[in-house]
């Protein structure tokens, strides 16, 4: 019985459900000291801080070269460890470069980002990169490894960690964005613990015996990923918060607060379906790939209607009543953000579809299309925001970039199922259509229920 509900040892079933476990625990958590935090500080510390884990995030995209997202691919060991010694070392130097470069440009760095505020903090952008960069290797580390539930636990305490320091922190040092820093590089070293295994210390002592000159003919077996994945990994990042960066110009630190605090609770809905799911569904991909092309076509049309479903419930619900939501349980200065929010969930659907099958062009060796996708990703993006910026109105600008991720995304499906081979045109249509009913059904409750929600 206990397998027939949660599934055999190491099958797609038990690992998804270990890994959204993590992450239902971890919003629990996050979710429920929130309201706290959101009551603490304000959408102008909110905004700096996002400003802040967007430069870091980018930073982590690109020290590495995206060469520790292809730890799962290889087949022969000494690929993999390869990947990994070179990851380790330009974790390192890149970061120190980056600490370099603030000591010679930090006040140009800022105002180009529109981050002055920050001030000397700057220099704390560099740990930040460190840990983020070990972060994601060490996450690849263990799906390789098949450490679902090593990657689920950690993510709890990543939770934990981050909610109670930004409390805790605020408590002690004041509510400024300078306690949101800390927390995050707290919660950064406590994921990092939570991920280390002592048996990867022998796997780092080989990895480093591999000479460099055989390292470099294993960075160029996988030389698509700098190529592709990194390039259009960083182009989506950038123009994902492009909103950031161009709102607190244009407007003010309040409006890329409320963006950044919406886009943060939406990530809560994602993490736990598609987050959480991708890497699985990523190394099962990888195994039916090499064993049966067939079966992996029928696992990813399976997979694509249930995240059609569970996103459609999940965000939905945030389309009819985000700004109730926001109002009610993070206070009514964050109404702004829940407006954002009610428009930012239907691109949302659409992102959490896509999530498991973001990597499976790197199954299927077709990472050239990854880019395709996020240049156009990136181009409806901008300029959707940049209509609304020229309008001087924030929520056109919003719903237009919403406008620009939806194309993006539809460029995206079809493109992952033209890479196996399946033909989409009648399996999108009913997918579709009930995403379509359960949205207005949500809509329909709000209108029956707005003349009591509103007194």
């Amino acid at each position: 019985m206990v397998k027939g509900l949660f599934g055999n040892k190491g099958s797609f079933r038990r690992n998804s459900l270990i890994m959204s476990g993590g992450a239902m625990v971890n919003v629990a958590v996050g979710l429920g000291l929130s309201p706290i935090v959101s009551r603490m500080y304000s959408k102008e510390e909110f905004g700096v801080f996002y400003i802040y884990v967007s430069v870091v995030t980018i930073g982590g995209l690109l020290i590495n070269g995206m060469y520790n997202m292809a730890f799962v691919v290889p087949q022969r060991e000494e690929d993999f460890l390869g990947l990994l010694k070179f990851c380790l070392i330009t974790s390192l130097l890149g970061s120190l470069c980056f600490f370099i470069f603030l000591l010679l440009a930090k006040s140009s760095f800022l105002d180009w980002i529109n981050a002055e505020e920050l001030g000397s903090f700057a220099y704390l952008m560099p740990l930040g990169l460190l840990l983020s960069s070990l972060v994601i290797s060490l996450q690849n580390w263990n799906v390789r490894r098949k450490e679902f539930k090593t990657n689920s636990l950690s993510a709890v305490a990543t939770g934990v960690s981050d909610r109670g320091s930004q409390i805790g922190f605020g408590v002690s040092l004041g509510s400024v964005f300078s306690s949101l820093i800390f927390s995050k590089i707290l919660a950064d070293v406590v994921t990092i613990l939570m991920l280390t295994k002592k048996s990867m210390i022998s796997e780092i002592r080989t990895a480093f015996q591999i000479p460099m000159f055989r390292v470099k003919e294993i960075l160029y077996e996988y030389i698509k990923y700098p190529k592709y994945v990194l390039s259009g990994n960083f182009i989506n990042r950038l123009s994902g918060d492009i909103p950031l960066y161009l709102f607190s110009a244009a407007f003010d630190l309040r409006a890329a607060g409320a963006f950044g605090f919406a886009t943060a609770i939406l990530n809560v809905p994602y993490k736990v379906i598609g987050g959480s799911i991708s890497t699985v569904y990523f190394q099962k991909a990888t195994e039916l790939f090499n064993q049966d092309r067939d079966l992996l076509q029928k696992f990813t049309i399976s997979s694509f209607a249930k995240m059609t479903l569970l996103g459609s419930l999940a965000f939905g619900f945030l389309f009819a009543f985000g700004d109730f939501i926001f109002s009610f349980v993070f206070g009514e200065e964050w109404n702004l953000a829940g407006r954002i929010a009610r428009v930012l969930s239907i691109y949302y659907i659409f992102k959490i579809i896509s999530s498991p099958f973001n990597n499976i062009f790197r199954t299927v060796k077709k990472e050239q299309y990854s880019l395709i996708v996020n240049v156009v990703l990136s181009i409806s993006r901008i300029g959707g925001v940049a209509v609304g910026i020229l309008y001087d109105d924030l929520m056109s600008a919003i719903i237009l970039f919403s406008l620009g991720n939806i194309i993006g995304y539809l460029v995206n499906f079809w493109l992952v199922f033209y890479s196996q081979g399946i033909q989409i045109s009648r399996l999108l249509l009913k997918p579709f259509f009930q995403m379509i009913m359960i949205f207005g059904s949500f809509y329909v409750l709000r209108l029956v229920l707005l003349p009591y929600l509103i007194k």
